[in-house]
C-alpha cells in the first residue's frame, strides 16, 4: 500500500498524464483480493466437505447392505439340498429346516375332479343346446332370462345363475349356450372352473369341461335349484366324471402320508415338497448346512467395514497437495462427523449382542476381530469351530429379536447395527444435517462474495471520481504555473530591451 501511495504522489507531482482509472483499480484490488481469497477458500472448503460427506454416505450404504444380508435367519442359515429324483419332486428349505437324510417315495399325486359333458346328438352342431325340462327360467329385473343352479364344492353349496334364451325349436322352449354356461361358472368363483372345448373326435360336438381343486375332499357336483343332480338335455349325452378327485400319497422315512395338495410342507420340518410325478422307488434327500455362504457374507461385511474406515482416513487426513483434482482427501479434516462415524462403525463390529447365547455373544466369538489400527479380519479356524459347535447361537446372535427384563425390545448384532446406520443416515441424522449445513455455508459465502463485488464496485466508482477531481486540480495548477512563467519571461525580456 505504501508503494502505491508513493506512486500516486509521484505521478500527481508530474503535473500531467495521470491514469486515474488505473490508480483507482489498483487501490480497489489491494483491498478486495485478500477478502475474495478468504471467501473463495471457505466456499471451496464447504464444497469439499459436501463431497466428503457424500463419499462417506456411499461407504455406509455398502456397510448397510452387508449387515442387511446377515439380518435374517434365512440369510444366515443357508442349506444345501441334494435330491436323487428331482424330476419327481422338488425341495425348498427355510431357516427352520432340519439337516439330515430323508427317504421320500411319491406314490400318487393329488388330483382334481374333472367332469366332461358332451353335447350334440345326431345331426346337432354348435354350442346352443336345449334346456332340460327340469329347469325353469326366471326373469330378471332387466328382462333377461336365467336358470338357477346349485354348485357343491367340498360340501359347500353356492348358487349359480346361468343365462338362457327363448327357442322355438327346443321342446322346453328355451336354449342354453355353452359359452354362457362356462362364463357364469367362472364369474361366480365358487371353486371350480369351466371351459368349452372342441376335441375333434366327432364333427359338431362340443364339450363342457368342469375342474375343481385337487384333493379327495374337494369333489363337486352341480344340481338344479331343487337339489336334483343336473340332468342336461336328454337328447344329448350326459358325460361322466373323467377324473375323480384324489389325495396325494407319499411315504417319508417309512411312514405313509396322505395330503390333499401336491405342495406338502408339514412332514419334513421347515421344508416344502412340491410333488410333480411318482418316484421310481424311494428317493433320498440329503440336507446339509452351507456355512460357506455365511462365511462369504461375513467377509463381505469385513471388506465393507475396512473400505469405509480406509476412506475415512483419507477424508479426515491431510489434503493431497500433489493432485489438485483430488476433492476428497482432507475434505473432512478435523471434522467431528468423521470421528463419530468411525467410532460408531467400530462399535458395530465389537459390541455385545442384545440376544446372546451361552457361547456366542458378539462377532468376536465367531472370529471377527478389529486390531489396534482399526482393520477387521476373520479368524477362519474360530469361525469354523463356532459354526460347527453352536450354529443356532450364531444365528440368534446375528439375527435375534427379544425383550429384556425391562420389557424393552433388543436386537442381535445386525439389527442393532442397522438401527445405528439408519440413525446416522436418516434425514435428521448427523450426515445429512452436516451436508445441509455445508450447503448453507456455500450459499452464505457466495452471497458474501457477491456483496463484496458490489462494495468494491462502489469503492472503485468513488476512487475514480476523487482522482479525476485531483487530476483536474493538478491540471489547473500546471496551467497557472505556465501562465505565470510566460508573464515573467515577458517582463524579463522587456527589462533587457
Amino acid at each position: 500500500m505504501a508503494t502505491i501511495n508513493a506512486n500516486i504522489v509521484n505521478t500527481l507531482g508530474a503535473g500531467s498524464g495521470v491514469d486515474t482509472k488505473s490508480l483507482a483499480q489498483s487501490l480497489v484490488d489491494a483491498e478486495k483480493t485478500p477478502q475474495k481469497k478468504l471467501l473463495d477458500d471457505k466456499i471451496g472448503s464447504a464444497k469439499a466437505r459436501i463431497s466428503g460427506l457424500a463419499a462417506l454416505m456411499a461407504g455406509l450404504n455398502v456397510v448397510k447392505k452387508a449387515f442387511t444380508d446377515l439380518s435374517t435367519p434365512s440369510g444366515v442359515n443357508s442349506l444345501s439340498v441334494v435330491n436323487s429324483q428331482s424330476a419327481a419332486f422338488s425341495v425348498s428349505t427355510t431357516a427352520a429346516s432340519s439337516t439330515g437324510l430323508n427317504s421320500v417315495q411319491v406314490i400318487s399325486l393329488a388330483k382334481p375332479q374333472t367332469s366332461e359333458i358332451q353335447f350334440g346328438g345326431v345331426g346337432l352342431v354348435g354350442k346352443d343346446v336345449d334346456l332340460a325340462g327340469s329347469l325353469s327360467p326366471s326373469t330378471a329385473a332387466d328382462g333377461s332370462l336365467t336358470v338357477s343352479m346349485e354348485v357343491t364344492v367340498a360340501g359347500k353349496k353356492s348358487n349359480l345363475e346361468v343365462p338362457v334364451s327363448i327357442s322355438n325349436t327346443a321342446s322346453s322352449g328355451y336354449k342354453l349356450n355353452l359359452d354362457d354356461f362356462a362364463a357364469a361358472v367362472n364369474k361366480a368363483k365358487v371353486g371350480i372352473s369351466a371351459n368349452v372345448i372342441f376335441p375333434g373326435q366327432e364333427a359338431g360336438k362340443y364339450k363342457l369341461v368342469l375342474s375343481g381343486p385337487a384333493g379327495a375332499s374337494n369333489a363337486f357336483s352341480i344340481s338344479d335349484s331343487g337339489g336334483v343332480t343336473l340332468d342336461l338335455p336328454s337328447a344329448n349325452t350326459v358325460g361322466a366324471i373323467s377324473q375323480e378327485a384324489s389325495d396325494a400319497q407319499l411315504v417319508v422315512d417309512g411312514v405313509l402320508y396322505q395330503r390333499p395338495s401336491n405342495t406338502v410342507s408339514d412332514i419334513i420340518a421347515g421344508s416344502t415338497l412340491t410333488l410333480m410325478a411318482p418316484t421310481i422307488g424311494a428317493a433320498t434327500v440329503q440336507t446339509t448346512r452351507d456355512v460357506s455362504t455365511l462365511k462369504d457374507k461375513v467377509n463381505a461385511l469385513i471388506k465393507a467395514f475396512n473400505d469405509t474406515q480406509s476412506d475415512l482416513k483419507i477424508l479426515a487426513g491431510a489434503k493431497n497437495s500433489q493432485d489438485a483434482t483430488d476433492t476428497y482427501s482432507g475434505s473432512l479434516q478435523n471434522d467431528p462427523t468423521a470421528r463419530l462415524v468411525s467410532s460408531q462403525l467400530r462399535a458395530m463390529l465389537t459390541s455385545d449382542t442384545g440376544t446372546p447365547g451361552v457361547n456366542i455373544k458378539r462377532l468376536g466369538d465367531i472370529g471377527v476381530t478389529v486390531d489396534k489400527t482399526g482393520v477387521a479380519s476373520l479368524d477362519e479356524a474360530k469361525f469354523k469351530a463356532s459354526t460347527e459347535a453352536s450354529f443356532d447361537e450364531v444365528v440368534r446372535t446375528l439375527t435375534g429379536i427379544a425383550k429384556n427384563s425391562d420389557g424393552k425390545l433388543v436386537k442381535g448384532v445386525t439389527g442393532a447395527a442397522l438401527d445405528r446406520l439408519s440413525s446416522l443416515m436418516a434425514p435428521g441424522g448427523i450426515l445429512l444435517t452436516a451436508s445441509t449445513g455445508a450447503n448453507s455455508d456455500v450459499t452464505r459465502y457466495t452471497k458474501q462474495l457477491g456483496d463484496l463485488d458490489d462494495r468494491m464496485s462502489r469503492l472503485l466508482e468513488r476512487y475514480t471520481k476523487q482522482f479525476s477531481a485531483m487530476e483536474n486540480i493538478v491540471g489547473q495548477s500546471n496551467s497557472l504555473k505556465a501562465s505565470l512563467k510566460g508573464q515573467f519571461d515577458g517582463m524579463l525580456a522587456s527589462y533587457k530591451n
